[in-house]
């Protein structure tokens, strides 16, 4: 059965109408649901590593650096060390991100909230027992998603940084300005290595590469048409010696037990090479198949279930499902494909604390206010930080691509 982190709110003397979710509490549910924890794909291939905030506001990677130049000849009692085991470092700044919130019985009255709403003496207007067990669903909802969201900044954040996107039809302007304000607030790992392809060619070439376009693309933008067993070998062909070698031989120098050939890839790229298989097992005759399946039996709380999970030549194909929460609202599709290894791309998010008085460890607080301009109105407020980073630029390429319907 699965772990549960229950988050308990605090309540301030001080304040009764106010409550708190701590710092340490709301990490600790992010390294749960979201970072050791995150999904059957990073349980099973380590698919993302991740990084910790530290006192100075910064994420750090830490990582040794050695060589296997280590013997010399004995030929005396003599001690000369080589000293090549060394430990790096690289400092990454976060992105700073806050989330703000506002309902007031005025906005609600017309929805399910006006069942719950009660007359107490002359013009007082407040929540029942039914209203206030409403408002703790939300409070829930709230603190659920935005630790979702962080999923979403991470992966695909500033990908439509400078396009206007066109909503599919019926999108409400409220939904609108929400993913545009989350959409362009930090960048996200796949935004990292375009910016860095761009900044720094031909060096950092292949982690752009221009594999895919738009002849591989359907006119309605969303169905990619390639042979992705054709993109995989044309990626491989193009990648760092480095990767290369590692994908073949089991490993970095040959054997690493945390180690796994993963290919990220678009729900659009995996629907593909799905057909292909289909097409690969009802074929007549065939010599080893480069497309297979395995299945995993994953525990959940209504049981266990199976989880199909394809690979080209043992490479993994590994969907990511971030960018689909975006685009979910768009007529825009994603499409992509990064080789890589275990545990390459770094990801990092913390709540950070809030400055409210006499609280100085807060990550969410949901307050009911009692100002008289907005007598009624509930407010959410949350602080955090956020930060991508490649730790190792030989270990990865790939492309993206966005379609959009003709």
């Amino acid at each position: 059965m699965p772990n549960t982190v229950v988050i308990k709110p605090r309540f301030n003397a001080l304040n009764s109408n106010a409550i708190y979710f701590p710092v340490g509490d709301m990490n600790a549910l992010a390294r749960q649901e979201y970072q050791d924890n995150f999904g059957f794909y990073q349980r099973t291939f380590g698919v993302y590593s991740y990084m910790r905030i530290t006192k100075a506001q910064k994420y750090v990677l830490h990582y040794a650096s050695d060589l296997p130049f280590k013997w010399q000849k004995h030929n005396s009692c003599a001690w000369t060390p080589l000293g090549t085991m060394s430990m790096g470092k690289m400092e990454i700044e976060p992105c700073p991100v806050k989330l703000n919130e506002q309902f007031c019985y005025d906005e609600i009255f017309d929805s399910v909230y006006k069942s719950v709403l009660q007359w107490s003496g002359g013009a007082m207007v407040s929540m029942d027992a039914a209203g206030l067990a409403l408002v703790d669903e939300m409070a829930r909802e709230i603190v659920k998603n935005a630790t979702i969201g962080f999923r979403m900044l991470l992966t695909g954040g500033q990908l439509y940084e400078g396009l206007t996107p066109d909503f599919s039809a019926g999108t409400p302007a409220r939904i609108e300005d929400a993913f545009l304000r989350t959409a362009n607030v930090c960048r996200g790992w796949i935004k990292l290595l375009i910016d860095m392809a761009a900044a720094d060619e031909p060096a950092f070439g292949h982690l752009d590469n221009g594999l895919i376009d738009g002849t591989d693309i359907a006119p309605d933008g969303q169905t990619f048409t390639g042979n992705v067993v054709e993109l995989y070998d044309a990626m491989f062909a193009g990648a760092p010696r480095q990767l290369q070698i590692a994908i073949q031989s089991g490993g970095i120098g040959g054997f690493d037990a945390l180690f796994f050939p993963i290919a990220i890839v678009s729900r659009s790229i995996l629907s593909a090479l799905y057909l292909q298989y289909i097409d690969q097992s009802e074929a007549v005759s065939q010599n080893r198949p480069r497309i297979t399946m395995r299945e995993y039996m994953v525990d959940t709380e209504r049981g266990a279930r199976p989880i199909m999970v394809y690979f080209i030549d043992g490479t993994a194909m590994v969907p990511l499902d971030e960018i689909d929460l975006l685009e979910q609202v768009l007529d825009t599709t994603s499409h992509f494909m990064y080789l890589t290894i275990s545990g390459v791309i770094q990801q990092g998010s913390s709540f950070a604390a809030l400055p409210v008085a006499n609280e100085s460890e807060v990550a969410v607080m949901v307050q009911l206010s009692t100002d008289v301009e907005d007598l009624g109105t509930y407010k959410f407020a949350a602080h955090a930080l956020a930060a991508v980073g490649i730790n190792d630029t030989n270990y990865i390429t790939g492309d993206y691509f966005l379609g959009i319907p003709d």
